[in-house]
């Protein structure tokens, strides 16, 4: 296990970003898959992936992010074809970002693909009413929240993957966060 790197994941609208900027603000880096993943998408390479695998996305070669979720989350297959071109080039970058990270650093994870991982983990979760009115006040619509959290897995799976932090109320978040900092030696106060 890489003593200096920590996965921060959780299920969607769990507040997984909202712990990074923490973080942050404590003066770690964090690296948000999410946005590696993006930027690999929107490349030249990505947008012509998108044109030959996921044409009806794209608009003016601009991709349609919704019309993209609403494709791959509705159907496993697609999912796993852009999975199989993103996954190997973001795990590219991490691997670099991990061999060039000085002291401790974080990685905001959206979707864990296996129930090991081989770093320290926080989980973060929160009821799933509050995920969702957080996720609706992001302006994402009803079906989309109701698509993404019923592929996600199930509340045992996620709680077995690490530290877990019951997301509702940030003041105690950050108390759980920085007791968790402390207990590992990766901050002094």
């Amino acid at each position: 296990m890489d003593s200096n790197v920590c996965i921060v994941t959780g299920p969607i609208g769990s507040g997984k970003t909202y712990v990074c900027k923490l973080l942050e603000n404590y003066g770690f880096p964090v690296l948000d898959l999410d946005i590696v993943s993006n930027q690999f998408l929107h490349s030249e390479e990505g947008v012509f992936f998108l044109n030959k695998k996921f044409p009806n996305v794209l608009l003016n070669n601009k991709i349609q992010k919704k019309l993209l979720a609403k494709e791959v989350f509705d159907d496993n297959k697609k999912l796993l074809k852009l999975e199989e071109f993103l996954h190997p080039k973001v795990n590219e970058y991490l691997n670099s970002w991990i061999n060039n990270l000085e002291g401790y650093g974080f990685i905001e994870v959206s979707a864990p693909k296996r129930k090991s991982i081989e770093h320290k983990t926080i989980v973060l979760n929160a009821p799933i009413e509050l995920r969702k009115r957080r996720l609706l006040d992001r302006g994402m619509d009803s079906e989309d929240i109701n698509r993404r959290i019923e592929i996600q897995e199930d509340e045992d799976w996620w709680n077995n993957l690490g530290e877990n932090i019951n997301n509702i109320n940030s003041d105690d978040v950050e108390k759980e966060v920085v007791y968790l900092l402390k207990e590992w030696g990766w901050l002094n106060e």
